[in-house]
């Protein structure tokens, strides 16, 4: 009987025991707090073309046609064109090139002012064509659409679509459309990039 009362003892301190426990753990409080980490743009858009401060660039040079021809200044002559975006945002950006008339002796700073009426004397806008060629993406996601050729007259375009930070860099070539009564001599112009 002893023996009895025993183990029926131990066994209801087992149960208590393991109430007490069960207890304890259904009782575990748990909690959650909601957190954000603020990312701020480190910068702007900007966009870095070849320097002509020291004096414009030659873009080669050809002979007068016999008959109506092009001359294609080849990618590297102009010189890198790069986009630099740096307000980590999630629009992307478009890159445009337009550019001025080439005028005979001009002053490449006044260039398609001071253009002659005489056609002979006037490389237009319209007959050059810009190509950016297979863009490089330095930094960012590989979102680039088709490049679009184009005239100086028109715009040419690189756009890029990713999100974030990126950086882009082309070497366009540009071809222009020359006529056989085109007057020898130094034809000057003005190409404009811009990134939006």
């Amino acid at each position: 009987m002893r023996r009895s009362q025993k183990f029926a003892a131990t066994a209801l301190a087992g149960t208590l025991l393991a109430t007490a426990l069960g207890a304890a753990g259904a009782a575990a409080a748990t909690g959650s707090t909601d957190s954000t980490l603020t990312l701020t743009s480190s910068g702007a858009l900007t966009i870095s073309v070849p320097d002509s401060s020291a004096g414009p660039i030659s873009l080669g040079s050809t002979a007068v046609p016999a008959a109506l021809g092009t001359y294609t200044a080849a990618a590297g002559t102009f010189g890198n064109v790069t986009v630099t975006d740096q307000r980590a945002g999630t629009l992307g950006w478009v890159a445009t090139a337009t550019g001025t008339d080439f005028c005979i002796d001009a002053d490449p700073v006044l260039a398609g002012t001071q253009c002659s009426s005489d056609t002979n004397l006037v490389i237009p806008a319209l007959s050059v064509l810009y190509a950016p060629g297979a863009p490089s993406v330095d930094l960012g996601t590989l979102s680039l659409t088709v490049p679009v050729d184009g005239t100086l007259a028109g715009g040419a375009t690189v756009t890029y679509t990713g999100t974030g930070n990126s950086s882009v860099t082309w070497s366009p070539a540009m071809t222009f459309t020359l006529t056989a009564t085109q007057v020898a001599g130094t034809y000057a112009g003005t190409v404009t990039h811009e990134a939006l």
